[in-house]
Order: structure tokens, then sequence, then C-alpha cells
């Protein structure tokens, strides 16, 4: 997707609006393989938390913000009094996982 957005930004709007910093924050988030929703699960290989770990800081909050918030939608067109899929045992899961990743960069 970086590569796609990198040589046809036209094709998105939104990413054209984007400043500089905010575009790098963007294409760093897609430049690695990772899946937050693996991890919480305890399916995701090391080399992919490790990948995630090399990001620059910005782009792997960036990465964690916009996958809460897929998560958090997932079926929203279900129900609109809130979240069917970021139930307790779900946030549990991602923030067990999130606290492992930040342990990994101090």
């Amino acid at each position: 997707m970086s590569d796609i957005l990198k040589l046809y930004a036209f094709i998105s709007p939104t990413y054209q609006r984007l400043d500089e910093f905010q575009r790098r924050m963007v294409l760093a988030s897609f430049e690695r393989e990772f899946n937050l929703a693996q991890l919480a699960q305890g399916e995701a290989p090391a080399r992919f938390l490790a990948e995630h770990a090399a990001r620059t800081k910005e782009a792997r909050e960036f990465y964690l913000a916009t996958s809460l918030l897929k998560v958090a939608a997932a079926r929203g067109q279900d129900s609109i009094l809130g979240s069917l899929v970021m139930t307790q045992p779900t946030y549990n899961g991602i923030k067990t996982a999130i606290d492992g990743m930040e342990s990994m960069q101090k």
C-alpha cells in the first residue's frame, strides 16, 4: 500500500490533504507487516513483532491507534449502541499486547 500511495497519491484525496509529517506516518504504518489482532490472540510470528518494533515511535502509535479504531468499528453496521467487537476480553488482550510491545522499546 505504501508503494501505491507514493506513486499514485492522486487516488486518495484524503492522503493528498495530509502534511508531510502525516504522510510519513501513514506510509510507515504500511511498510511493515504486522497485525495487532493476531498478536493479541497469540498468533503473530515473532518476526512481525520485531518488524513493528523497528518502526518509528510515531509510526507505531499511529498504527496502534488506527488498529484499535478498526477493531472497535468492526460490525458497526449491526448496532449503534456500541462496539460489538471491542469487548472487555478483546480490549484486555489488545492491552496486554500493547504493553508487551511498549516494554520492548525500553
